[in-house]
This record gives C-alpha cells, sequence and structure tokens, in this order.
C-alpha cells in the first residue's frame, strides 16, 4: 500500500513538473508577441507633445505603425517558430530577427548579405508613390519580384519618407536599386511602367 501511493505521489510529482513547464513556455511566448507589438506602439519622443506634431507626420506614422502591426501575427520563412521582424529589401521573404540584418538603412536577410556587400549598387528609379500610384508601384514590385525568382537578378528596394519644406508635407518614395553591372540590362525592362 505504502509503495502504490509512493508511485502515485511520484506520478503526480512528475505530472506537475511537467504542467509547470507547459505554462512557463507559453507564458513565455506570449509575453515574446506583446514585446513584439509594444515595440509597434513606441511614443515619438516624450519632449514632444502629439498635439504639437504635424498632422501629415502624424498620418506617416500611422500608416508605417499599422504596416509594422502587419507583421504581428507573421513568422519568419526560415524560423516559424519565430516572430516576423522584417522583409528582406532584396528577396522579399519575411525574416525574424536572427535572419534580418540592416545595412545602409537597408534591411538585408543574411543569407544575402555578401550578395549586397560584394556589389556596386546604384539607383534605378526614385519613384514618388503619391505621383506614380499604389497600381503601377505594384508592377514594379511584381517585376522586381519575377526577376529575382526566374533570372537570379537582384534589385533592392526601399521605402524613403522626405520632409517637403516648401509645403510642409512628408513625401513617400520608393527607391529601386540595381547591381551596376546589370543597370543598362534591368532599366528597359521597368521603362514602359513610367
Amino acid at each position: 500500500m505504502e509503495t502504490t501511493l509512493l508511485i502515485i505521489v511520484i506520478i503526480l510529482a512528475v505530472l506537475v513538473l511537467i504542467m509547470m513547464g507547459l505554462v512557463s513556455y507559453f507564458l513565455f511566448r506570449y509575453l515574446k508577441l506583446k514585446e513584439n507589438q509594444s515595440s509597434v506602439n513606441v511614443p515619438l519622443t516624450p519632449n514632444i507633445p502629439v498635439d504639437k506634431v504635424p498632422k501629415e507626420l502624424l498620418n506617416e506614422i500611422n500608416e508605417a505603425s499599422l504596416k509594422q502591426r502587419e507583421m504581428v501575427g507573421q513568422f519568419c520563412d526560415n524560423h516559424p517558430e519565430h516572430p516576423a521582424y522584417g522583409v528582406c529589401s532584396i528577396s522579399d521573404e519575411v525574416c525574424c530577427e536572427l535572419c534580418i540584418t540592416k545595412e545602409n538603412d537597408i534591411k538585408i536577410s543574411r543569407k544575402y548579405l555578401n550578395l549586397f556587400l560584394d556589389n556596386e549598387w546604384s539607383t534605378l528609379y526614385l519613384l514618388k508613390n503619391k505621383t506614380i500610384g499604389e497600381e503601377k508601384l505594384a508592377e514594379f514590385f511584381n517585376l522586381k519580384n519575377k526577376l529575382w525568382k526566374e533570372s537570379s537578378i537582384p534589385i533592392v528596394s526601399q521605402k524613403q519618407f522626405k520632409i517637403n519644406v516648401e509645403t510642409d508635407e512628408i513625401e513617400l518614395y520608393t527607391l529601386f536599386m540595381a547591381r551596376e553591372s546589370e543597370k543598362e540590362i534591368i532599366k528597359p525592362k521597368f521603362d514602359h511602367l513610367i
């Protein structure tokens, strides 16, 4: 009887330990997701009241914040267990913190970092988003992705903000860069889109 009672106590202790481990694991995952969500809601600066920030700037910040929130709930293409942190400017792959790095303010997947650093990059286009329109911009990205997937031709894309002092507006641009050696070959493929 004492042996049976001892075995039951040991089994219950093991089950309690397993349950504590599971609760700890899910609590850790929950806190990690919360941490990613809270990093999106960072205040502008503690010294500037929100009502003093120009309306256009607030709109741009809110739009960028919404795009960052779109990453919440997504997971890395290479590590499905890790939450998404950014998108590679060359491959458009969704990457976690382990897989992405920033070089010259451009987010690059670590597996394409040598490709980026070993080449000289030249501006292909600097497009004003408002002027070109969302549809044409989507066509640029589709062609960029097609060249990458079908021909392994890398094109770097990056969003840029400029402040127009004369009109007191923030303008959104998209920069497309190609390797210097391929620029003349690639440019005619995009020219019909403009």
